[in-house]
């Protein structure tokens, strides 16, 4: 099935406009609706966050949420200003609900919540997810957004990171970091919608220790059946982490995506043990594919 609905959540940082054009233009190579999704939060969560006691009616009390209220209106407004703007650049039409043609649209919402609880439902609506720089930080305090959308929605997360080029899709050169996880056979079924005509795939298995190796033969059989030429390969870990590996592979290979399953293991197990899922997201420079 074609990726024909892509939701995209934007936080309207500055630094996250190239990111934005990429996702439109991704949208654009896809022909693709393209949906903004900026969450605002809702002052009676805000004051449970800080502490404060939600049922209190008093004036002060008042006016702290009208002020919650209206800044969050404020900059989800200046958002979707500048969305708009990059679409009407881009020569990106509106569209605010399913036409079933195959044309390339963009939408936007606001909605009211916890990101982490209202972005993954959001995300379930979609075929992909689409995370930049901005939305998929890691922080001390909050979970992280891409995480927690590809662990709870079921569907592929594709992440631009800040600095990297445009996600030009269709992707010619992709590299697979094959691990034989249903998180990465699903990853490579969302790639088989974004390759194009001469498409060249590298399958690779990063060899943690001496042992058995995963069978590449399925995976480059099936990208064969959909015109994409495989090369397969094994790559040691040498003395740095799998992440690192993967990544000078990518480098060497000359990939412009990279397309993995993300948390093979335990999310917990990853976290404890450094976990490639997020050394990737902390150090890549080109553009990741994931699914759980």
């Amino acid at each position: 099935m074609a990726i024909r609905a892509i939701m995209m959540p934007v936080e309207g940082a500055a630094d996250d406009r190239e990111a934005w054009r990429g996702g439109l233009a991704l949208a654009q190579a896809l022909e693709a609706h393209i949906e903004a999704v900026f969450v605002r939060p809702d002052p009676e969560e805000a004051f449970e966050y800080f502490g404060l006691e939600t049922t209190s009616q008093s004036a002060e009390s008042h006016q702290m949420r009208d002020r919650l209220d209206a800044r969050g209106r404020a900059e989800a407004e200046r958002a979707r200003r500048r969305f708009g703007a990059m679409c009407r650049k881009a020569g990106l039409p509106k569209a605010g609900s399913p036409n079933g043609a195959p044309v390339a649209t963009a939408g936007w919402r606001t909605l009211t919540g916890e990101a982490a609880a209202v972005i993954p439902a959001a995300a379930r609506g979609g075929d992909l997810s689409l995370f930049t720089a901005s939305p998929a930080r890691y922080s001390a305090l909050f979970e992280n957004l891409l995480e927690v959308t590809m662990l709870r929605s079921g569907r592929p997360a594709l992440f631009i990171p800040g600095g990297a080029a445009r996600a030009r899709a269709p992707f010619t050169r992709p590299l697979i970091a094959w691990d034989a996880t249903s998180g990465c056979v699903r990853a490579i079924s969302a790639l088989l919608d974004m390759t194009g005509a001469g498409a060249q795939a590298t399958v690779l298995h990063i060899e943690e220790q001496a042992g058995d190796l995963p069978d590449m033969s399925e995976a480059a059989r099936h990208l064969g059946w959909h015109g994409v030429a495989v090369r397969s390969g094994t790559r040691p870990r040498g003395f740095g982490s799998v992440g690192g590996a993967l990544l000078d592979a990518a480098g060497a290979a000359g990939a412009d995506l990279i397309v993995m399953g993300g948390y093979g293991r335990a999310r917990y197990s990853e976290a404890l043990f450094g976990g490639v899922t997020r050394y990737v997201l902390r150090n890549a420079r080109l553009p990741v594919l994931m699914a759980h």
